[in-house]
């Protein structure tokens, strides 16, 4: 059986006029299905950035009946990581838009910008998510 591309997947799933929320998670589903996910927390808590937790949880099922090798130690991996508390989402950033402006970002654009690069490095290191830690690597940026 061949595998068909994200967008085939879309365009039969709207052919058959499926909702969008199913269309979206079949869509990033079969963007990650064949990736490979490196068993260290850091890849696995850029993975499940990406995603809601639901699908990160049935991007693992699918994985491991694919057959997939080191599917336990990423279950493990992610339950360590959901135990913790680390933040993958902007909105469990400790910072906001408003602390960056008030920090002297100039709004729109570069306050995007600055929130992506601080998650990401929060991503590296959950630990970083305090403000005062997140505040000084802006102002350390300036």
């Amino acid at each position: 059986m061949k595998n068909a591309g994200t967008e085939d997947a879309v365009q039969i799933l709207k052919d058959l006029k499926l909702d969008n929320d199913t269309i979206t998670r079949v869509r990033t589903l079969n963007q990650w299905i064949y990736r490979t996910i490196l068993p260290e927390k850091t890849e696995i808590r850029r993975a499940m950035s990406q995603m809601e937790d639901s699908l990160f949880d049935d991007l693992l099922i699918l994985k491991d009946s694919l057959g997939e090798p080191g599917v336990e130690k990423l279950e493990r991996l992610k339950g360590e990581i959901r135990r913790d508390g680390d933040c993958l989402r902007l909105k469990n950033l400790a910072v906001s838009g408003r602390d960056l402006m008030e920090a002297g970002v100039q709004p729109g654009k570069q306050v995007g910008e600055e929130l992506a690069r601080l998650l990401d490095a929060v991503l590296e290191e959950p630990g970083k998510n305090q403000k005062d830690v997140l505040l000084g690597m802006i102002l350390k940026g300036r």
